[in-house]
């Protein structure tokens, strides 16, 4: 999987979420607080809460809030959300493959192989991690 901006923004507003407790947060704190751009945020959160990631109260006392414990939100599905499931290599890309042009064909470049191995252990360390363990090595740090 690519790691884009979009998704590296969504977790650091995700982060942000969580550490807050389940208060309230309005997009213009989290904007100003994590560095993102407010338009942009504000198409991430709307996002992730029409897939059950987020609450969203209107009106005056409104904001985000986690809709489920950070334990429980996966990175790679954070990833999905925002970003679509993608190929971290073009020739292995589920929905649009592109072959490269010495490429002999599906199945009959070695390359593939290895990059396929590659792409499979990164989506099950993506999948391993949750949005907690964003928090807690911060945690852990302030500790010592």
């Amino acid at each position: 999987m690519i790691i884009t901006r979009k998704t590296t923004y969504a977790l650091r507003a995700l982060k942000h979420l969580a550490e807050t407790g389940g208060e309230l947060t309005l997009t213009s704190r989290i904007s100003e607080q994590e560095g993102i751009p407010q338009r942009f945020l504000e198409a991430i959160l709307r996002e992730l809460s029409r897939h059950g990631v987020l609450s969203v109260k209107r009106g005056r006392g409104g904001g985000y809030s986690l809709r489920q414990a950070p334990r429980d939100l996966t990175i790679a599905r954070i990833i999905d959300i925002v970003d679509g499931h993608a190929s971290q290599f073009a020739c292995l890309d589920p929905i649009h493959p592109t072959r490269c042009a010495e490429c002999p064909g599906p199945g009959a470049c070695a390359a593939q192989v290895v990059l396929n191995k590659m792409g499979n252990a990164s989506q099950r360390v993506l999948e391993s991690l949750t949005l907690a363990d964003l928090i807690v090595p911060q945690l852990e740090a302030s500790n010592q």
